[in-house]
């Protein structure tokens, strides 16, 4: 019973997670419309490739969020995404439902539409420097958020982001702490001690934020 017990209650997760998704994403259907739509996530699922349990993570995340849009576009953007996020949580090893969130907060708050641009900068960042895939999955969602207050944006702003934690990562004791070091200073850029101790010496740094984010 144990050895049997497992595998029966996995199926039964993914089962259970799979009609919540459906409930998610088909609400304005009946009960074959749904069922109809539950058997799309799981082939979208089985299509994507890696493992099973963690694409349909991947995929309610990104069903949830709202993001990319409502209804049947909506529901076609995350199923266009889902094998892109799998291909490179394989290649960097990193955890695809947090892929997912690099994904969307590169669309929401630097303007990148395509998550394979995002992704790619990631993973070559990673493969060059020591802050890999896997860590910027972790940091870079939360580092873009403060980066786009201060006016950093689009392919160049992501560009110096990631550069940015490899430079960090040289000077930290662990990954860890080079992605916080990295948060702490995106937040200090746009704070008002920031632009209090600048300007004792006679510089708006407010201003040199804004003419900055126009020169790009």
């Amino acid at each position: 019973a144990y050895v049997l017990n497992r595998p029966l209650a996995s199926t039964q997760d993914y089962d259970l997670r799979l009609r919540n998704m459906t409930n998610t994403a088909h609400a304005d259907r009946d009960l074959a419309g749904r069922r109809a739509g539950m058997d799309e996530m799981r082939n979208v699922i089985r299509r994507s490739g890696g493992n099973r349990d963690a694409a349909a993570e991947a995929l309610d995340n990104m069903i949830a969020s709202g993001s990319l849009g409502e209804g049947d576009a909506g529901r076609k953007a995350a199923f266009d995404m889902l094998p892109v996020v799998m291909k490179y949580a394989t290649a960097g090893n990193a955890n695809p439902n947090e892929l997912v969130d690099i994904a969307l907060k590169a669309r929401k708050t630097f303007n990148i539409q395509d998550p394979a641009r995002a992704l790619e900068m990631a993973l070559l960042g990673g493969q060059l420097g020591g802050f890999e895939m896997k860590d910027m999955a972790k940091w870079l969602p939360q580092q873009m958020a403060n980066a786009s207050m201060a006016g950093m944006g689009g392919d160049k702003g992501l560009a110096k982001l990631v550069a940015l934690n490899q430079s960090a990562v040289v000077a930290a004791g662990s990954k860890d702490q080079a992605g916080n070091n990295v948060v702490n200073f995106l937040a200090k850029l746009n704070a008002s001690e920031t632009a209090g101790d600048f300007k004792k010496v006679g510089v708006n740094w407010r201003q040199q934020l804004i003419d900055g984010a126009k020169g790009g």
